[in-house]
């Protein structure tokens, strides 16, 4: 029985795993053929290649494997954080058919106090998710202790699923690559985008992103792509609003797969941009 839907890759953020799509993967499945890899050095993933430092492009280049093992030359993409930036590598290599960078990393100023202050945060988050990794059933049965231990990635953890959060907090502890991937990050940049480029790209922004906040990237390399805001989300925002997640990929998948012909065809279909 041939299937017709288009590929889709779906691409997770640092420390997170695959199951980061969980509250989405169902709806998008009934549209798309999903991809769901969980990326080198990540809780669940292959190991990262430790005869050499870890650079983006070993992640873009484990993806592009991903595809071809799969027989797909180009599929949409779909990528939150870490993931939007992997996306981005993906666009330049010519391997999508369409970008949605969920609260993309990579598009802030380099050297700043907001960088420096980043990646302090996100060690320090690592650290506190593998000291309370023995106690973390006990401890996410609280809803004040969910909105604290998840507020990094959620607007209001309190309303996560403790099931959900236990299984991003496992994740977050046992992401053995996080420190030297979280190194790659600060120590690189962010692919331009090329003025010309014919491939829809759109940013949506968690409008309560406490990690990566909106303003955060303004002005960078991401300043001319179209962007759209989830309201009430924050930096994961399929924990927060999987519904405006889903209608956000769609509408641009679908208006590609309709065959807009340019990138400002399609991003004019997500309507705030």
């Amino acid at each position: 029985m041939s299937d017709d839907r288009t590929p889709l890759l779906c691409i997770h953020g640092i420390g997170d795993t695959a199951s980061a799509w969980r509250t989405v993967a169902g709806p998008l499945a009934g549209r798309h053929r999903l991809i769901l890899p969980t990326l080198p050095g990540h809780h669940g993933g292959p190991p990262l290649d430790a005869r050499r430092p870890v650079r983006m492009a070993q992640l873009a280049d484990h993806l592009e494997r991903v595809l071809d093992d799969a027989g797909i030359d180009t599929a949409h993409f779909v990528g939150n954080s870490l993931g939007g930036w992997l996306a981005l590598e993906l666009l330049a290599r010519g391997r999508a058919r369409s970008v949605t960078a969920l609260c993309p990393a990579g598009g802030w100023e380099r050297g700043s106090r907001f960088e420096a202050r980043l990646s302090m945060r996100l060690r320090v988050s690592q650290r506190a998710a593998k000291y309370a990794a023995p106690a973390m059933v006990g401890l996410l049965r609280s809803a004040a202790l969910r909105r604290v231990l998840m507020a990094d990635v959620s607007a209001d953890g309190a309303g996560i699923d403790p099931r959900v959060a236990s299984s991003f907090l496992r994740g977050l502890a046992g992401c053995d690559g996080f420190v030297p991937i979280l190194d790659a990050v600060i120590a690189e940049r962010l692919p331009a985008i090329a003025a010309d480029c014919a491939t829809p790209v759109v940013v949506a922004w968690g409008d309560r992103d406490r990690l990566l906040p909106p303003e955060s990237n303004e002005g960078g390399l991401l300043a001319a792509v179209p962007h759209a805001r989830l309201p009430g989300a924050g930096h994961v925002p399929m924990h927060d609003d999987p519904d405006a997640v889903v209608a956000t990929i769609l509408t641009l998948t679908s208006a590609v797969d309709r065959g807009a012909t340019s990138a400002a065809d399609a991003a004019d279909d997500q309507g705030e941009c």
